[in-house]
């Protein structure tokens, strides 16, 4: 992650608002990621999948660090962070998609062998 994106990142702890909507981002690259990686992981890529892999735990990294900010807080992350609730949500239904079609792959690769 550049530096840049990474101070952004890591600077909206008093700012509820602004911090909702960065970390509905972050949320929304961890399904496009984990796409990325998964693809990257089939075709063999081992530089984009390293590349793919580093982006995919920063983001993990800094919604996890904030997740546990807001536990500490005892902020209501339902009506607080309504835009990263949404993401949340969103990016389930990619990542399920996403597990079924390696589940999918390592079934067919035993079938093969």
């Amino acid at each position: 992650m550049p530096i840049d994106m990474a101070r952004r990142c890591a600077s909206y702890s008093d700012d509820l608002r602004q911090l909702d909507k960065v970390l509905s981002k972050v949320v929304e690259r961890l399904g496009e990621r984990r796409n990325r990686l998964r693809e990257a992981a089939q075709s063999g890529n081992e530089q984009q999948r390293r590349t793919h892999d580093a982006s995919l735990q920063a983001d993990l990294m800094i919604f996890s660090t904030y997740a546990e900010e807001v536990t500490e807080r005892k902020l209501l992350t339902l009506r607080m962070f309504p835009k990263t609730t949404r993401a949340v949500v969103a990016s389930l239904v990619s990542i399920r998609q996403c597990n079924c079609a390696i589940l999918t792959e390592i079934e067919q690769r035993k079938t093969l062998h």
